[in-house]
């Protein structure tokens, strides 16, 4: 039964598009699912938009409006693509068609709150801070049947750097558009009928395809604008054009590039990379080439020179979690290791999935102590520019993005000294002026901020040399006055973490500000009885409502209920008014994918129509790909890559109908890289048929039904039922197995991940497999799941115990750290980290210290009797984990809160040991039902019997607030002493699966 809630779970982090297409717009997209864990977009019935411009700062608000056509309640995941230099700045649900916005909560609070508030069937929603900022992504629970589902968020922006731009090409016809735009700069629109007056324009249409794009072209005049804020703080911001000053960098001789070759640089725009390096390489005078990939870990270095860069770099394949802190450590003996003349350039997006923020933070300090600038390039559209500019700025390097600048221009910057310029006010009134310095390599517009008690008339700013003195524009309106505070609060956040601020120093910023920080989440629910039990303020309106609720409770019942009627009868009637979809057409075309002659299969294949946004399909075992039920193009392009080939692309003009098309790839020259202590294996290039034993068993083979090879022509994976996925899963592990070098398998991983990416079980099973021919690709192949959870911490738990398991406990403890910096309520991880202390032999005082502190979820006693147990019989070197007295142990762990799996074992002679009937007359011995998620739940024998013991799983009750009841299940067995590692996937309630037979 699902539960009748709105949930709402908001958290930044990356989304990944197929592809980034120029001519169309990433589109706000709302997956709800189908079928059994299949998943559909819902399409977008109505938007309104409002956009207010004042000088150099921005606020985009967006109301988006999902219906629901089916007849069933739903829950969906919601993507959001944030632009350049985005800061969330409001979020928000209705209740009862009002409005309540999002209040600041410390963190680990927030998600306690959430979790135990939406358990109890109450509407809450939830925000927090993650890594990258540049898109937002939250979960909404539920979806109305035969009802709509309304998104509100907005955001602001800084235009120093970039111009205003809403993209609004979605190619999409809406039931409802509305667009207001106050701007005192000058607006064009593309394909977008604005009606003006003054300074303001509009645009409201009915069934109306929106495919636009809104621009604002600022004036480079230095302007100011201040506003008086409740907290009696006068607030300004100004946009200043500062005159470089810095000096041409000498052509180097040597480079050595920092290449992240972690999973998430599958997003990267390499094409651009390459560019910038080809660009950046005729400015010098390099004669020798390193390029140090790292992920995980961090390679040894490849040594190659201009004319094979390019072959090196796609060699390289994308595969492991980030390990930012490693890289940082390495690279004191990196550059000592340099010839004189060098350069050192990091290509990343700057975003860290294993060890917490301390040790980054530390990584960093160390890394500006030797005093060599970075030049660090980004060409992702997910990353964390708060990190990378931070870097920048403490090795007096720059950080140039590749997204927003071309790479000749980026090329041309980088030869440009960075320098450093102090920013001032000459105005004693006007105190906490921010940034206080900036690293320039060229003339540049800059936001300088700054508060005063007193009314800020006037704003002169000395940049370096240089006194600008700026006219000041006083804003009055509510949301002017919040854009001109919120500039100000973003500054200082970033001030705060770039010098190390402490938690509670960022705490209390984001709780004054209403920020999103490191500490700070921001948090709605319901009902003002919600806020005051956990001891929240409650917001403005809430406080209006409790009050009118106490002195006119029967009224305000009324209200609702009238409330409720209006809603339903706008429901109706939209509904009325919504027009058919258009159907589409039957123009297609087909292809073909090559090496020479040779079909390759799992080949990648974008096609990118003019005007609409990009589709993708992967090759089948003949290389063969379709694209279909798309009106005719005028003109499109096709892309076509694969890992270890460089990509090709070829434009077609008013392709007819039934065109088809041959695309050939080759093969990056550099066939293998020889295997040192300090590297893993690297994978020959070579293609996947090449790999196969027999006959037509290629990829696609097992990746698809042969007979259904149209499964590989479309996402459609997406709308199989779980049991369809599982056997596909399943067949590809099969093959996996059947391929005997580490490289073969290695490469047929990740032409398998290209489709099953994401499918956990494959991921983790695929780490096994990989494991028995090199344990280093197996590492890499587990740590890919961190790279697409980057914020589970039950996740990165269950993966820290297989590397311990592995004997990487140093991984392991990366993992778990950052886990509990992530979730540090969930006693199963602290028990992790404890388990890991004893085996290593290291004092407990400060861990015990810690655990003691931190407010744990009650609902865990069990987890944390069976550590004090493991506690009491703790052995230098020995893992407390293992009873001594049993022969056969089997421990299970798993992935969801609020889940109830149970472990059921089967002895000789048929007698099963389950929740209900916990002790066997051969004394084995299930230890505790755990019924509230994660586990452990742990079953010992003291001895053996002849005959087989099988060993399953039953979900027994899932989370039904989770968008999917899939439940990833972690067992380990020990038969006297010998450890085995188990994955299983449970789908449903009563879901029963197999997971061993043991002798």
């Amino acid at each position: 039964m699902r539960l009748r809630a709105i949930t709402v779970l908001f958290t930044i982090l990356t989304i990944m598009p197929a592809f980034a297409a120029t001519q169309h717009a990433a589109i706000p997209r709302l997956t709800v699912p189908e079928g059994d864990d299949g998943t559909l977009p819902l399409a977008l019935d109505s938007l309104q938009i409002h956009v207010l411009l004042r000088g150099h700062l921005a606020r985009t608000t967006y109301d988006l409006t999902y219906r629901n056509g089916t007849n069933r309640e739903l829950d969906g995941d919601f993507a959001f693509p944030l632009p350049p230099d985005a800061e969330i700045s409001d979020l928000g649900l209705y209740f009862n068609g009002r409005l309540r916005h999002a209040v600041p909560v410390e963190r680990v609070m927030a998600r306690s709150i959430y979790e135990t508030t939406v358990h109890r069937r109450v509407d809450p929603a939830l925000a927090e801070w993650s890594a990258s900022s540049r898109a937002l992504h939250f979960r909404i629970y539920p979806i109305p049947a035969n009802g709509v589902k309304v998104v509100h968020l907005a955001y602001d922006q800084e235009l120093t750097a970039n111009p205003y731009e809403l993209d609004l090409r979605y190619g999409a016809t809406l039931s409802n558009v509305e667009l207001t735009i106050e701007s005192d700069s000058r607006i064009d629109a593309e394909g977008l009928p604005l009606a003006r007056s003054g300074d303001r324009w509009s645009m409201h249409r009915t069934q109306y395809q929106l495919d636009g794009v809104i621009r604002a072209v600022r004036d480079k005049r230095e302007t100011a604008i201040a506003a008086r804020s409740a907290d009696g703080n006068w607030y300004a911001s100004a946009a200043v054009n500062v005159r470089s000053t810095s000096r041409d960098v000498e052509p180097a001789t040597h480079m050595t590039v920092l290449y992240d070759a972690s999973a998430s640089a599958v997003q990267r725009d390499d094409a651009k990379v390459r560019d910038y390096l080809r660009q950046l390489l005729s400015l010098q005078k390099v004669t020798s080439i390193s390029i140090v990939p790292f992920h995980i870990s961090v390679d040894a270095a490849v040594e190659t020179d201009a004319s094979n860069l390019e072959q090196t770099l796609t060699a390289i394949s994308a595969a492991g979690a980030t390990n930012l802190a490693e890289l940082l450590d390495h690279l004191p003996l990196i550059a000592a290791s340099q010839p004189a003349g060098s350069r050192i350039v990091l290509v990343s997006d700057g975003i860290t999935s294993i060890g917490d923020s301390a040790r980054l933070a530390h990584a960093v300090q160390q890394v500006a102590k030797i005093r060599r600038p970075l030049t660090i390039i980004n060409a992702s559209p997910s990353a964390d520019d708060r990190f990378l500019g931070g870097l920048a700025r403490a090795t007096g390097g720059s950080y140039l993005d590749l997204t927003h600048v071309d790479p000749a221009t980026a090329a041309e910057a980088s030869m440009r000294r960075p320098e450093l310029m102090m920013v001032r006010v000459v105005m004693p009134p006007i105190r906490d002026v921010l940034p206080s310095s900036v690293l320039t390599t060229s003339d540049a517009s800059i936001t300088v901020s700054g508060r005063s008690r007193d009314p800020i008339v006037a704003f002169p700013v000395v940049t370096g040399n240089a006194r600008h003195e700026i006219p000041v524009e006083v804003l009055e309106t509510e949301e002017g006055i919040d854009l001109v505070r919120r500039a100000w609060a973003r500054a200082r956040l970033r001030e705060l973490l770039e010098n190390g601020a402490t938690p509670e120093e960022v705490l209390e910023h984001g709780r004054k500000f209403s920020q999103l920080t490191p500490r700070t989440s921001l948090l709605v629910l319901e009902r003002w009885q919600d806020y005051e039990s956990n001891g929240l303020p409650l917001p403005p309106n809430l406080r209006e409502q409790k009050e009118a609720e106490e002195a006119r409770a029967r009224d305000a019942r009324a209200a609702w209920e009238r409330n409720q009627r209006e809603i339903m009868q706008a429901r109706v009637q939209l509904a009325a008014d919504r027009s058919a979809a258009d159907a589409g057409s039957d123009w297609f075309i087909t292809g073909q994918v090559v090496e020479r002659d040779t079909p390759l299969p799992g080949v990648t294949v974008t096609l990118i129509p003019s005007g609409r946004q990009p589709i993708v399909q992967i090759t089948d075992d003949e290389g063969r790909f379709r694209f279909a039920k798309i009106a005719a193009p005028v003109f499109a392009q096709l892309m076509a890559q694969l890992s270890g080939f460089t990509p090709t692309v070829q434009r077609l003009d008013h392709p007819a109908k039934g065109t088809h098309v041959v695309l050939s790839l080759i093969a990056g020259v550099s066939e293998s890289i020889t295997v040192t202590g300090s590297a893993p294996e690297m994978i020959t290039v070579a293609s996947v048929a090449s790999n196969v034993s027999t006959g037509r068993s290629t990829l696609a083979d097992q990746l698809l039904d042969p007979a259904r090879t149209e499964l590989a022509q479309s996402d459609a994976l997406s709308h199989k039922t779980a049991e369809e996925r599982l056997n596909i899963v399943n067949d590809v592990l099969a093959k996996l197995k059947t391929l005997n070098s580490a490289d073969g398998r290695f490469r047929y991983y990740l032409a398998s991940r290209g489709i099953l990416g994401g499918e956990k079980l494959f991921q983790a099973e695929a780490a096994i497999v990989m494991r028995d021919v090199s344990p280093e690709l197996a590492v890499r192949v587990l740590t890919d799941l961190i790279e697409t959870n980057p914020d589970d911490a039950a996740m990165m738990r269950i993966i820290g115990r297989v590397l311990s398991g592995w004997g990487r406990d140093d991984l392991a403890r990366l993992i778990l750290e950052r886990a509990l910096e992530i979730s540090p309520r969930e006693t199963q991880t602290w028990r992790e980290l404890f388990l890991l202390d004893i085996r290593e032999g290291q004092d407990l005082t400060e861990r015990q210290k810690r655990y003691a502190s931190y407010a744990r979820d009650e609902r865990m006693q069990q987890t944390d009797a069976a550590l004090q147990a493991e506690l009491q019989r703790r052995q230098s070197g020995i893992d407390p984990r293992i009873d001594p007295n049993a022969e056969l142990q089997i421990e299970t762990m798993w992935d969801s809160n609020y889940t109830d799996i149970d472990l059921h074992v089967v002895e000789p002679g048929g007698e099963e040991v389950y929740y209900n009937h916990p002790r066997s007359a051969k004394n084995g011995f299930l230890h505790a039902d755990v019924t509230a998620g994660f586990g452990p739940e742990t079953y010992t024998l003291p001895h053996m019997a002849a005959g087989p013991y099988q060993i399953a799983l039953v979900n027994y009750s899932g989370d039904s607030t989770r968008l999917t009841m899939e439940t990833l299940v972690h067992v380990i067995i020990y038969i006297r002493g010998q450890r085995q590692d188990h994955f299983i996937v449970l789908t449903g309630k009563e879901d029963r699966r197999v997971v061993a037979a043991v002798p």
